[in-house]
């Protein structure tokens, strides 16, 4: 991330749980949703995008992955402007 000039080394996942959901105008999972474990499928979750998890590939896949969420990101929010 740091390549595109964004410093992620302080985030932190954020937890959602049913008191907190509704604060979210969309929640948005990555795969979790596969392994019928995920708890965000119990919150009214908005997407699946099924993103690849890149553990254990090499840098190239992991930079794949990287873009591949920007560009769904990116389409999201032009979306959701669109529909405001």
């Amino acid at each position: 991330m740091s390549k595109l000039g964004i410093d992620i080394s302080r985030q932190v996942p954020n937890l959602i749980d049913l008191k907190t959901v509704g604060k979210y105008d969309c929640v948005i999972t990555m795969g979790c949703g596969a392994d019928g474990i995920c708890p965000a499928r119990f919150l009214g979750v908005s997407d699946d995008w099924e993103i690849p998890d890149p553990k254990g590939t090499g840098v190239e896949e992991f930079r794949s992955v990287r873009d591949l969420i920007r560009a769904r990101v990116e389409e999201l929010v032009r979306t959701m402007k669109e529909d405001r």
